[in-house]
């Protein structure tokens, strides 16, 4: 199905007319749009009224008109009169070009009326009429009132005697003129100059002091001068190198005498002082101690001293404060102190401040438990810190199984409880040959772990001891680590009494 203008159309397929599959799909054309012609003008548009045209599609024959809108008006100016003194004008009109039609009508313009001048009156002359006093417009001219004429007077006539001519002026012959105007009547024909009767002026020379003079020439009738002599500037003296008189010297002045190679005049002029031809001794820079000098200045030529040298004071020191530093445990310090900083001089020496040595704090022991490890006494300083005798380990305590206390159990003591101090046990034999360890401090014998019962001393003395089995070097294992710690103990112990 072909597409139309405003209908879309289809493009050729086919199917299977059994089982009904689109074997080739029909795609969709879309609408072509109409195709309008350049249109035909039904009514012409005017100045005041739309017109109309109608386009026609050339493929389906589909019409459409649109409007033409009106022109609007073409205006033209129509334009006025300037209305006068006597007569009426016309202001600006306008109408339209086109249709005719006046869009602004003309109106009329009442005349001005006239705008009076006076006029004072005109006298005749000689050849001329005057007029009477009167008044006329300003505007247009026309006259008003008077001016009526004055018939002219006519010459007045006086006799001129004539005029002989000049070198340069020409004369006139006898005649009249008028005495009111001044208007020549008759005669005053013109007689010609006779001209100059030349005299030659001879030209002077220039010298070196004197201008000269070209050659001119002059009347000699009436003295005026015809051809006037110009001036020609003197030549000036021509003088030679000159001949030296008098030498100067670095502070008199000289003499030179030149003469002129022209007229022979001489001349005399001085001859500026050389001037001192200066050289410097180089002076001394002032020191912070020592004074020093200025350069001084003397003339190579005459030798004579142009400018001394002054002495310069010693600066002085600059003084520059050398910090001091604290003495510590270890190490000694310096006092403060001052150098210059321009000669690096030493001031204020900066005195040996001695080591303070340790301020020696004791670190207490701390005694072993069953479940806890002990350390031995040891100190610090307590300014810098430093560990001045370090604390030592001390191994935990063991704990032993007791041998049969006699009614055929074992007996475990545990006396990790006990917050005494610990105390050193000694050994000693018993009349049943067996070891005992007394305790030989406050009479507490729970500082000592023994796996046997404890049992007062025969001795009676309240006592206790731990008997222990000779033969068994199992069980003494315990003692022998309480008999190190111990010895470990007495010898912090008289370590700071050696100190102190």
């Amino acid at each position: 199905m072909s597409a139309t203008c405003t209908k879309s159309g289809l493009s050729e397929g086919s199917h299977c007319s059994v089982c009904g599959d689109i074997l080739s799909e029909q795609k969709t054309i879309e609408a072509l749009g109409h195709n309008w012609n350049e249109g035909t003008v039904e009514k012409e548009a005017t100045c005041t009224e739309n017109g109309k045209i109608v386009f026609t599609c050339e493929r389906c024959g589909e019409t459409k008109s649109k409007v033409i809108p009106a022109k609007g008006h073409k205006e033209v100016t129509d334009e006025g009169t300037p209305a006068t003194c006597t007569e009426s004008g016309m202001s600006d009109g306008i109408h339209c070009s086109v249709c005719g039609v006046v869009l602004k009508e003309q109106e009329v313009i009442a005349p001005l009326g006239h705008t009076v001048a006076e006029d004072g009156e005109i006298p005749a002359t000689c050849t001329q009429d005057g007029e009477t006093a009167g008044s006329h417009c300003s505007v247009c001219g026309d006259i008003l009132s008077g001016h009526e004429v004055i018939p002219a007077t006519g010459h007045t006539e006086v006799e001129d005697a004539k005029v002989e001519p000049t070198c340069t002026e020409a004369g006139e012959e006898a005649g009249t003129h008028c005495k009111i105007c001044g208007i020549i009547l008759s005669g005053h024909e013109e007689i010609p100059a006779t001209g100059h009767t030349l005299e030659k002026m001879n030209a002077v020379e220039p010298t070196c002091t004197e201008d000269g003079l070209t050659e001119g020439s002059i009347c000699s009738v009436g003295g005026t001068v015809v051809v006037p002599q110009e001036t020609v500037s003197r030549l000036g003296h021509d003088w030679d190198e000159g001949i030296v008189v008098t030498e100067e010297t670095c502070t008199e002045e000289g003499a030179i005498r030149y003469t002129c190679l022209r007229c022979g005049e001489s001349k005399t002029e001085a001859i500026s002082a050389a001037g001192h031809t200066e050289e410097i001794i180089p002076g001394k820079p002032a020191t912070c101690t020592e004074s020093g000098t200025t350069d001084e200045k003397y003339c190579s030529v005459c030798g004579v001293i142009i400018e001394e040298a002054e002495v310069i004071p010693a600066t002085g020191h600059t003084v520059v404060t050398d910090a001091g530093v604290e003495a510590t445990c270890t190490e000694s310090g310096l006092t403060e102190g001052s150098h210059c900083s321009v000669c690096g001089e030493t001031l204020t020496a900066q005195m040996e401040i001695p080591a303070t040595g340790h301020t020696v704090v004791t670190d207490p022991a701390v005694k072993p438990t069953y479940t806890e490890e002990g350390k031995t006494e040891g100190t610090h300083c307590s300014v810098c810190g430093m560990v001045i005798k370090e604390q030592e380990v001390i191994p935990m305590l063991q704990k032993a199984e007791n041998a049969d206390n006699g009614n055929g159990q074992s007996d475990t003591t545990d006396n990790a409880d006990d917050k005494d101090t610990l105390n050193v046990p000694t050994a000693e034999s018993t009349s049943n040959n067996e070891t005992v360890l007394t305790n030989n401090g406050s009479g507490n014998s729970g500082n000592v772990s023994d796996p046997v019962q404890n049992r007062e001393n025969a001795n009676g003395s309240g006592q206790k001891t731990a008997a222990v089995k000779t033969g068994d070097r199992t069980d003494m294992i315990p003692y022998i680590l309480l008999l190190i710690v111990a010895a470990v103990s007495a010898g912090v112990v008289l370590s700071r009494k050696q100190k102190r």
